[in-house]
């Protein structure tokens, strides 16, 4: 499994995984603890799976994509 790259907004380390049921499974995303509250940063939600395991695995590629976007 990834470790997920720090928040781009504030440089937080630490996430929440929130989780969508989707017609296609279980989608999640990551949410930045330290800034969340404040500036509502959210990862975009990962690919669909199975599991909760597999969905916050694709949860921490898209975020991680999301911050070499954010960066970028």
């Amino acid at each position: 499994m990834s470790e997920p790259k720090p928040c781009p907004v504030c440089g937080g380390t630490e996430f929440s995984v929130g989780f969508e049921e989707t017609e296609r499974g279980v989608a999640a995303f990551l949410i930045c603890d330290a800034c969340d509250e404040v500036d509502g940063t959210r990862g975009p939600l990962g690919q669909p799976c199975g599991t909760d395991v597999d969905a916050e695995n694709e949860a921490i590629l898209a975020w991680n994509r999301f911050v070499d976007k954010h960066n970028g």
